[in-house]
């Protein structure tokens, strides 16, 4: 079994018994991801934990059209993704990293209207005025997308910062 395989499955046993093995490469890209990039984007956090301690690395842009890191992928999962990014962050993700077209987790959750995970983002250090390739922040298209309690969040957040 492939160690991408493995990881989807979230088959930590397999995992741990791969990495034992000195020919595979913990940051080996397959259709563009890393091992860390579907950890993290499947919420594994036993296995994110256990790449990371690996040497798998936090900072790895995918090799597709997303160009995302394993931090983009933590934050498209839906189940426990505040843990999973926290892991990540404290591992040395940035929190304002940049995929295909200039998105940070902060704009994905303005589009996705996610007041929750705004706060948590914000909490964390996410930069409200950090713009996309088109130039917009991330209220600039909560505003534009009509995603009303997003806007709310981030025009309140960005007015006590200035």
């Amino acid at each position: 079994m492939s160690l991408h395989k493995a990881v989807m499955d979230g088959n930590l046993e397999e995992v741990h018994g791969l990495l034992l093995d000195e020919q595979v490469d913990v940051n080996e890209l397959q259709d563009g991801w890393s091992p860390l990039h579907l950890a993290a984007h499947f919420g594994h956090t036993e296995l994110v934990a256990l790449l990371l301690k690996n040497g798998a690395d936090v900072q790895l842009k995918s090799h597709n059209e997303m160009a995302n890191t394993p931090l983009h992928a933590a934050a498209a999962n839906k189940s426990n993704r505040q843990e999973m990014l926290l892991l990540l962050v404290s591992h040395g993700a940035s929190i304002n990293e940049k995929q295909s077209g200039g998105w940070t987790v902060l704009h994905q959750a303005a589009h996705h209207n996610d007041p929750e995970m705004l706060l948590f983002y914000l909490d964390h250090g996410a930069d409200p005025f950090t713009a996309k390739d088109d130039g917009k922040t991330a209220l600039e298209l909560a505003e534009e997308e009509g995603c009303e309690d997003a806007a709310s969040v981030l025009r309140n957040y960005t007015l006590n910062k200035i």
